[in-house]
């Protein structure tokens, strides 16, 4: 999980606890990134010692088996998640393809990640835009097929 970092000039990034080892940049935003913690619903990120005057919000992904729930967008407060289905795999039998979908999210706060990120987990929030149900069948290719030989 990132937690996304805006130093203040009362609050320099001396201030944040030792526990946070190293900052990342991205677009010129500071961001804390807890590679092996990467669950929002872990209790680890509760005893971070970052003010909470300098964050400006929450984001993580995860992938899990494909299936698990609708693809689409959900929206729960301050929170968003995307759902997708991907594949990877399938380049012969070493290799078999393998369906599994991926989870964004991010929200302002860490309450607001972690509810929408347990809600989706046990099916208890629908998607605001189903992706199976709202996709558009499109009644002629967009690239004519080739001619015959």
């Amino acid at each position: 999980m990132r937690i996304w970092l805006e130093f203040t000039e009362e609050i320099i990034e001396e201030d944040i606890g030792p526990e946070v080892r190293k900052l990342n940049t991205q677009e010129g935003v500071k961001f804390y990134t807890g590679y092996d913690r990467g669950d929002p619903l872990d209790l680890f990120f509760e005893i971070l010692s970052i003010p909470q005057e300098v964050i400006v919000g929450f984001s993580c992904w995860d992938n899990i088996n494909a299936g698990f729930r609708p693809d689409g967008i959900y929206r729960l407060d301050s929170a968003v998640l995307t759902v997708i289905t991907m594949t990877s795999g399938g380049y012969g039998p070493d290799s078999p393809l393998r369906y599994y979908q991926r989870l964004k999210a991010r929200a302002d706060s860490l309450e607001d990640i972690r509810e929408i990120w347990l809600q989706v987990r046990t099916g208890e929030l629908d998607p605001e835009k189903d992706f199976t149900k709202d996709s558009v069948q499109l009644s002629e290719p967009l690239v004519p097929p080739l001619p015959d030989e």
